[in-house]
């Protein structure tokens, strides 16, 4: 090896050094708060019951969701809301998110309640309504017509910062 080689890997290997231990102490300089830790496996949801399809009330559909813990540890709730399929279309909504602040111990369930609206017409898409799917729930029929529930909701262990929210989606089927 020649000695201007020798003297360039020398070089190279103390530059790796320095950027190694610049990047340390960055690391150390910044946020003290813990990673998130990957609870989104340990937690479960279902719909527990569907109310109110067979009135004829007003135009809403309440579901009682209920949300799983798996984990050891509690975690918080940061939002949970939900969109309603019939026939693989997107039907009603959510529009207020609930739960926000509700503590679930580590194995345990929190149960939800979460009021549907049907989607209004606008310029994009035709209004709808739940007389279909009315008619599916009283004939016991929910399940031949995919009738799903997508929840959307967020959690953070507890207790813990936003910065540590977990966002998820799950699709569960709709049952009576």
């Amino acid at each position: 090896m020649r000695p201007s080689s020798a003297s360039l890997v020398l070089l190279g290997l103390l530059g790796l050094l320095l950027w190694g231990q610049c990047a340390f102490h960055l690391n150390e300089s910044g946020s003290k708060t813990p990673a998130a830790p990957n609870l989104h496996l340990k937690t479960t949801v279902r719909v527990v019951s569907v109310d109110s399809l067979s009135t004829h009330g007003p135009e809403l559909v309440y579901l009682s969701i209920g949300l799983r813990n798996q984990a050891r540890q509690p975690l918080q709730v940061v939002s949970l809301d939900g969109a309603l399929f019939f026939d693989k279309q997107r039907l009603g909504f959510n529009r207020h998110p609930v739960g926000r602040g509700v503590v679930v111990p580590g194995g345990a369930e929190r149960v939800f309640a979460v009021a549907m609206r049907p989607y209004q017409a606008d310029d994009t898409h035709q209004g709808t309504n739940f007389v279909l799917l009315r008619a599916a729930w009283q004939q016991r029929k929910l399940a031949r017509h995919h009738s799903q529930v997508t929840v959307f909701y967020a959690y953070q262990p507890y207790p813990g910062t936003p910065e540590q929210a977990n966002w998820r989606r799950r699709t569960v089927p709709l049952v009576r």
